[in-house]
């Protein structure tokens, strides 16, 4: 395979935007950095934004234990409150960090909130 069909090959998996960077690379024995600039040199390029979402589908939550103040929060609302209040306030109040950057989001007490800033302790 010459570098021009592998370059061609990276671009059509990077544009579909399915793959991380970092498996793309994996699977062509090149560095993360090096699919990077295949794609801007393309003239193509991945926001922060599209990353992250990417990133978020990928992620395992399964082994993150719930912490009991969410557990007890959950019981005062209804699950249909709560998914609609996450889907219309698609932020944390307080760090005001969005949806799939990073972290989870939590209703507790009427607020949207990160799992980070309950983790950190922070008065609701």
């Amino acid at each position: 395979m010459t570098t021009e069909e592998r370059n061609e090959q990276i671009l059509d998996l990077y544009v579909a935007g399915e793959t991380l960077t970092a498996t793309i690379a994996a699977m062509f024995s090149v560095s993360p950095r090096q699919v990077q600039r295949i794609a801007k040199l393309a003239g193509m390029s991945r926001s922060r934004e599209e990353s992250n979402r990417i990133l978020a589908e990928k992620k395992n939550y399964t082994g993150m234990k719930t912490p009991q103040v969410i557990i007890d929060a959950r019981r005062l609302i209804s699950d249909h409150d709560r998914k609609m209040t996450l889907q219309n306030f698609p932020e944390c109040s307080v760090c005001g960090i969005k949806r799939f950057h990073g972290t989870r989001l939590e209703v507790i007490h009427n607020k949207v909130v990160c799992y980070r800033c309950i983790i950190k302790d922070i008065q609701l």
